[in-house]
């Protein structure tokens, strides 16, 4: 008999379950989760990082069985346990679970509880956003920070993709040293429908969380497809993007990005999807550096959180945040990409600066927000300024 098993974390349960929300008992958790996925004791299991709780789904002969299973659960004594038997006829919906090692994971679980296992949020997912063309299908943001070299690089490997007259390409640009070239650039490719904003403030690096909200803000399109200027297409992503939300507000998808030196391209002989299955074969790809979903609930959540000012952990929040607000988010198999730059990058997380490193407060802010929406105090309002239009 098939179980699906929610852990839900509850006070009464336990006087110490507040110390279940450090990171670290969170973690062991976890690893218990992917050493029983391993062993094949569980068939599915994940973690809900907004309720600080855990789904698994486990097969197993009698009762008697599920019961041991519960009792391995390092969750099991500070939580609320909902056994909730899934039959064959239950309707399955893919939901967003939680990281492992830089990646999501996915999987499918029971529509029947579907309601239950969601953050709590208000549904936001089919908010509509104000301003928008119903020329545009899909606008493409990339936020831009000393990119130029590398984008002019990659973009006629993305051009065919990009000229659809359904989507437009906004680039917001952090900084101000690069905009004339810029605008020179995109003018060279009037096919293609460009918006550019800029910055001109200098100021040192900083998370792309406010490019990406001004972009935001100044897209017209329907659904956003955010993804980095560096980054080439396998096929026609942004097509694949659209096709698998399937003009559905309440779903996103999430591509697969492998790193590339534009060396190991020209290794490829300059085919993006050989450069992706060789690099891919070396080092997993992962899941972070696209994400598509409806400009409405980007809009209703207010983007990304502008608070965070540490190199990680933007869009680990943002996805928490989407699923609260009722955005089921897919890792699509067939949406990829090759981050490519001149030295090599493995797309690991500098060790210094990962979320295993984050102050505790910090990683509760990525991983446990308060609220789904962030910045109450106004977003994507950095800068204004429109450089070139397509309009």
């Amino acid at each position: 008999m098939k179980y699906l098993v929610l852990f839900r974390p509850d006070a009464a349960v336990s006087g110490v379950f507040p110390h279940l929300m450090r990171l670290a008992a969170f973690r062991a958790a976890q690893a218990w989760v992917q050493a029983s996925l391993a062993s094949g004791a569980i068939q599915t299991g994940y973690l809900l990082p907004a309720e600080m709780g855990a789904v698994i789904v486990v097969d197993v002969e009698s009762p008697s069985h599920l019961t041991a299973v519960i009792r391995r659960c390092p969750l099991t004594p500070y939580c609320r346990v909902e056994p909730v038997a899934v039959g064959e006829a239950d309707q399955l919906v893919p939901t967003l679970l939680y990281r492992d090692s830089g990646a999501l994971l996915f999987e499918r679980i029971s529509s029947l509880a579907f309601d239950r296992v969601r953050a709590g949020g208000p549904e936001l997912a089919a908010a509509k956003a104000p301003d928008g063309d119903d020329r545009i299908a899909l606008s493409v943001v990339m936020p831009f920070f000393h990119r130029l070299g590398d984008f002019q690089r990659v973009l006629p490997l993305n051009a065919r993709a990009l000229e659809n007259p359904s989507y437009e390409i906004v680039l917001a640009l952090d900084e101000p040293s690069e905009a004339d070239a810029v605008v020179a650039f995109v003018r060279a490719h009037p096919s293609i429908r460009f918006r550019v904003l800029v910055n001109r403030t200098e100021h040192g690096w900083r998370p792309p969380c406010r490019a990406l909200n001004v972009g935001i803000r100044a897209a017209v399109g329907t659904y956003v497809l955010v993804v980095s200027p560096e980054s080439a297409f396998v096929g026609d992503v942004p097509a694949i993007a659209l096709g698998a939300i399937g003009d559905n507000p309440r779903r996103g998808v999430l591509g697969h990005v492998a790193f590339a030196t534009f060396a190991q391209l020209a290794e490829s002989d300059g085919a993006v999807a050989k450069a992706f299955e060789t690099v891919s074969a070396k080092s997993r790809p992962t899941s972070y550096g696209s994400i598509c979903a409806s400009r409405g609930a980007l809009h209703a959540i207010h983007g990304y959180d502008e608070s965070l000012d540490r190199w990680g952990g933007d869009d680990d929040n943002i996805r928490v945040r989407l699923f609260m607000a009722g955005v089921t988010l897919q890792l699509h198999s067939g949406m990829n990409l090759v981050h490519l730059s001149d030295q090599p990058r493995d797309g690991t997380r500098n060790p210094e600066q990962s979320p295993d490193e984050f102050p505790e407060d910090y990683g509760r802010r990525v991983f446990e927000p308060l609220n789904l929406v962030a910045n109450p105090d106004g977003w994507g309002e950095t800068f204004r300024e429109v450089i070139h239009d397509w309009r």
